[in-house]
């Protein structure tokens, strides 16, 4: 399943390590602006004595270091010299907001961000912001019987993960995404290709501090669309896009009465 690499994946990203202190969206690594809950990554140098991950409930002390964001502690996913990731407080208010990493040895490394009420963003399957989403398709036959998919699959040849194939058949689809920055939105969307759509939920994950999931019923005009673009816009701004492939192939079945 995704759902554990989408929260964990970020742990060990690939990303160019300045002297001085940079966060980034752990999802998108967009640094436009941040959500209260959402989940960001910190880079530097000396940001912590030893390497550390939380479990929940998240501590805000790992391995000595501390995180404040607008004098607020944070809840920390992870922590090491160069890297640490953690989720922003749910009581920071809107607008400028100074960061503050305090290591064991008691250096500290500052910066400041934008605070606002929402900051989309959804995780990928390669972990770059970019690409195949990581997430899950859960599909429902005409039993009533539930299985759940990959939307991505690993290609050797390239080295990174690419958009899996998704035959309809005759089944119900509900695409299931992992964001961070959602949940305080109060109109969420979803266009996949050309075709709009309102998710029946999207909110908090509830297993792991700071994620939220989306899931979005698929219509069958979707079947034979090939490799389109997801964009899920919050609030009117846009998360990253991610990107999925239906099986052009699959013949769409004509159901008399319609949908």
């Amino acid at each position: 399943m995704f759902l554990r690499t989408a929260i964990l994946i970020f742990l060990s990203l690939p990303f160019s390590h300045a002297q001085s202190l940079q966060l980034v969206n752990a999802a998108s690594y967009s640094n436009l602006s941040f959500a209260p809950q959402s989940i960001a990554a910190a880079y530097g140098t000396k940001l912590a004595t030893a390497q550390a991950q939380g479990t929940d409930p998240l501590p805000f002390q790992l391995a000595g270091t501390k995180v404040t964001v607008a004098g607020i502690a944070a809840p920390l996913y992870f922590v090491s010299s160069g890297q640490v990731n953690f989720v922003v407080p749910a009581g920071v208010p809107i607008g400028d907001a100074p960061v503050v990493i305090t290591s064991g040895d008691a250096s500290s490394s500052k910066t400041t961000i934008t605070i606002a009420a929402v900051a989309p963003a959804l995780f990928t399957a390669n972990a770059d912001g970019k690409g195949p989403a990581a997430g899950n398709l859960l599909r429902i036959n005409s039993k009533g019987e539930r299985t759940v998919e990959l939307i991505a699959k690993y290609d050797a040849a390239q080295k990174l993960f690419v958009p899996a194939d998704i035959d309809m058949k005759a089944d119900q689809l509900y695409l299931l995404l992992y964001g961070t920055g959602i949940r305080n939105a109060r109109s969420v969307q979803v266009k996949i290709g050309t075709v709009i759509i309102t998710p029946d939920y999207a909110g908090p994950q509830e297993t792991y501090s700071g994620l939220d999931q989306i899931n979005v019923p698929i219509p069958r005009s979707l079947g034979s669309a090939g490799t389109v673009d997801v964009i899920l816009t919050a609030d009117g701004k846009a998360a990253n896009t991610v990107k999925l492939s239906f099986n052009s192939s699959v013949t769409i079945p004509i159901l008399i009465g319609g949908e």
